[in-house]
């Protein structure tokens, strides 16, 4: 966000820069448009992870490049979206993406029941839920330790997090799930607005109810001035969450 917002410099020459790779989080279309437009180059989305280094799946440059999708697998690595059973599912349904190639780790060093639990017959858990579009493109849609459960419903931030996006006021969004009584997990949303905006917690509600179903829209808005990131910009959803939680249970001591 910060490459594709900055001023342009009459010094630069980025005339030999031909593709640029984003992973780490998905890209927004906007982000993607203002890059790309912006240094007349391509990004090109991929998908990796420690557990298989350097990579998995890339959009393909020959074909088109989908914002906020981690393309196909790269060649010699298998890639395949299965339910609790293993079983593949259907295209627009989400799974979990369990991977397998010579880039999968032996296992984690000194411990056994750690690598017992993420391979199995040579595929790696990776613990990421995503479905595939109608063109077999992969679309990361949630860390299995961050999906939401409300009423027995699953919510899948991100999803959530792309619809608030999409609000004119709104320049970053997280999503988190927060102990509820009642639902089990409540849905809040952690905003900045845009420079030189103002929004009030019912427009963004009312702007997520008139786009989602009820149990996705989010309970509670909370403005920040900014959210934490890490070195490369990305944004620390656990951090995030943390901070909120703690302020919420200070809120109640207070009271």
């Amino acid at each position: 966000r910060e490459l594709a917002e900055c001023e342009e410099s009459e010094e630069e020459d980025v005339s030999s820069l031909k593709y640029c790779i984003s992973s780490g989080d998905s890209l927004t279309q906007e982000i993607k448009d203002k890059f790309e437009n912006r240094f007349n180059t391509i990004i090109l989305e991929a998908y990796g992870l420690t557990e298989a280094s350097p990579i998995v799946s890339i959009n393909d440059p020959v074909r088109e490049a989908k914002a906020g999708s981690i393309g196909l697998p790269v060649p010699g690595v298998d890639m395949m979206i299965v339910d609790e059973n293993d079983q593949d599912v259907l295209p627009g349904q989400v799974g979990e993406v369990i991977v397998k190639g010579p880039n999968v780790m032996k296992g984690y060093l000194n411990k056994p029941v750690a690598t017992e639990e993420a391979l199995s017959g040579g595929w790696l858990r990776t613990g990421d839920f995503a479905r595939l579009d109608e063109s077999g493109y992969g679309i990361i849609v949630v860390r299995k330790k961050n999906v939401i459960v409300k009423s027995g419903f699953n919510v899948y931030p991100r999803e959530v997090e792309k619809f608030l996006q999409g609000h004119s006021k709104i320049k970053e969004v997280v999503v988190v799930g927060v102990p509820d009584p009642f639902y089990g997990e409540e849905i809040h949303a952690c905003v900045v607005l845009q420079p030189g905006k103002e929004a009030d917690q019912q427009e963004i509600i009312e702007y997520s109810q008139e786009r989602m179903a009820a149990y996705k829209c989010p309970k509670k808005i909370h403005f920040y001035s900014s959210l934490p990131k890490g070195p490369t910009g990305r944004i620390l959803r656990d951090q995030v969450k943390k901070n909120l939680m703690d302020k919420m249970e200070g809120s109640i001591q207070t009271e």
